[in-house]
């Protein structure tokens, strides 16, 4: 197993944990993915990412290159629908919690001083669920199954907060998907 990251720092707080011997870290772009083989890897896992990387196209064409003929890409994100650089949490009149989305189609780069996590720390790149999936296709992948994770918080108890997808490569990569 292999653990990759650009942040050298998030890499040395890795190597701060137990790991079994067989775990490896490579300071590496997810857009090229340089220090990676040809077909090196039978699966690639992204979690939590893909919304904090500038070019979604690139990152699944380096994922894919990396993959063994039928090797998978699982991933996760903040749901794209609901969780748009203009949406928040709202309570009504009768104290029912509603989560409200505007800005959808608006896509590209973000940051929010009101917002945890890496869209008020670093940024993140709202992007349509269609972009998404799209780009799987692109890169040459065919997706298997897509799950909406449920949350127990109250502003998020009607809509997932994440989406989780598993795709594989199986076919070749087209230049317009």
């Amino acid at each position: 197993m292999v653990g990759i990251d650009l942040s050298r720092k998030m890499l040395d707080i890795a190597c701060t944990y137990p790991k079994p011997a067989t775990v490896t870290y490579r300071c590496d772009d997810a857009h090229t993915l340089a220090t990676c083989d040809e077909a090196e890897f039978d699966g690639v896992l992204c979690n939590m990412a893909l919304m904090d990387i500038a070019d979604l196209d690139a990152t699944l064409t380096s994922s894919a290159r990396v993959l063994r003929p039928g090797g998978w890409l699982g991933f996760s994100v903040f749901h794209p629908c609901f969780n748009t650089p203009l949406s928040a949490d709202m309570v009504d009149d009768s104290g029912r919690n509603h989560r409200t989305v505007t800005g959808y189609f608006t896509k590209g780069y973000w940051k929010s001083d009101q917002r945890f996590g890496p869209p008020g720390k670093i940024g993140a790149y709202h992007r349509t669920l269609a972009t998404f999936l799209n780009g799987l296709t692109r890169a040459g992948f065919d997706l298997v199954k897509v799950i909406e994770i449920p949350a127990t918080t109250a502003s998020w108890r009607e809509v997932p907060p994440v989406l989780a997808a598993l795709a594989t490569m199986t076919r070749p990569r087209t230049p317009e998907g």
